[in-house]
């Protein structure tokens, strides 16, 4: 039997990827988390019964909090991880061999400390979670401070070592090919009807058509969450200028969802409204190939080629950001990443190194893309002196 754990809409949409090319035959159930709002997808995903049983779990604290247990409560959690894991849900975890997640934390450690007390077997494999999962040293998460100890009071493995292979959909990228085995989660075929007539289903693709028709636009800026996670920068400055240089009526920022406020709400700036479409379900739905995709240092921009293999031209940012960022996008596993895709699939990604070399860039992909069709003409863009 398998499981496949999810706290993202993104992780759902790999999910039911790995059932319909992976594992069309066999049974899996499916857990949905409250990391995010997915318990609009459950019915829906009943109603299509591509999986045996759809869960809703409550993970969040244990997923976060086991790490920070006091010693005491840590040693008892790891005798006794059935308690821990059947209150967040009440299943039986032991009779599953193969568990598919994307997120290494405490409840899923404690589910493998469970199949260990058991003497079960239970590999656990990870999946493609974005850029991260390419970049990251999982074993630093796998292995954690707490082990050693932990180690010399029970005598045996405690946390999740059994995580050896990662399924992403470019194996190419594993930036720790020495640690873990990079496999191949199946590309999706743009012109596959029916796995588009199941996402489009489960995720309520053409309910929101008056939001939906906002990604015809040529080119699209992804937001990103820095003010939410407490970082003070110059994105929205970097996305100002864009504006002004393709033309504010031309260009489309897609909110990020953790940001509740509108921050373009009194400018002439178009945004989306809805959040509850995944972005790949999106890509799905619509040409990429004559977009410009415009980022900070955000790995969805990429998500065109390494899910659906369709190249498109994007513009990363990042050495244009003034102020603080997450300590992730300056380790030399998301830098490989990007030098690696760079090198996988030339002329795709462009990264300016000041403000007008973000022109440059446009002025570039241009060229080419080759066309007179496409809505950003050079004539239309503005330069600087």
């Amino acid at each position: 039997m398998i499981l496949i754990i999810c706290n993202t809409s993104y992780q759902v949409f790999n999910a039911i990827n790995l059932k319909m090319q992976m594992h069309p035959d066999e049974e899996i159930d499916i857990i949905l988390s409250e990391h995010t709002n997915l318990q609009g997808l459950e019915k829906n995903l009943n109603v299509c019964k591509l999986f045996r049983n759809v869960y809703l779990a409550e993970t969040l604290t244990l997923a976060r909090q086991f790490y920070f247990f006091e010693d005491s409560k840590k040693l008892n959690a790891l005798l006794q991880p059935e308690k821990y894991v059947k209150d967040c849900l009440d299943i039986d975890y032991l009779q599953y061999d193969i568990i598919y997640t994307a997120n290494v934390d405490g409840y899923i450690n404690l589910i493998f400390r469970m199949h260990l007390l058991n003497q079960t077997f239970c590999e656990i494999r990870y999946y493609e979670d974005g850029w991260t999962t390419y970049a990251n040293d999982w074993s630093n998460f796998a292995y954690s401070p707490y082990e050693k100890h932990f180690y010399e009071v029970l005598g045996q493995d405690i946390f999740c070592k059994a995580l050896r292979t990662i399924y992403v959909y470019e194996p190419k990228l594993g930036c720790y090919s020495d640690k873990f085995e990079y496999k191949q989660l199946p590309k999706i075929d743009i012109n596959d009807m029916k796995m588009k007539t199941v996402y489009n289903f489960i995720f309520e693709y053409n309910k929101y058509k008056e939001d939906i028709d906002l990604y015809k636009t040529n080119a699209i800026f992804l937001e990103e969450a820095f003010l939410q996670d407490g970082y003070q920068n110059n994105d929205l400055d970097l996305i100002l200028n864009v504006a002004q240089r393709v033309g504010e009526s031309h260009l489309l920022v897609k909110r990020h969802p953790r940001l509740l406020k509108n921050r373009f709400e009194s400018l002439e700036i178009i945004t989306n409204s809805n959040f509850s479409i995944p972005w790949e379900v999106i890509i799905f739905n619509n040409d990429f190939k004559d977009k410009i995709l415009f980022t900070i240092t955000s790995g969805a921009v990429l998500t065109p080629r390494l899910v659906f293999g369709i190249p498109t031209f994007s513009i990363f940012m990042r050495d244009l950001l003034i102020g603080p960022v997450s300590p992730m996008y300056k380790t030399k596993g998301f830098q490989n990443f990007i030098n690696m895709f760079r090198k996988l699939n030339p002329n795709e990604v462009y990264i300016p190194k000041t403000l007008n070399g973000i022109q440059i860039c446009i002025d570039t992909i241009l060229e080419e893309m080759q066309t007179c069709e496409w809505i950003l003409k050079k004539q239309e863009i503005k330069h600087e002196d």
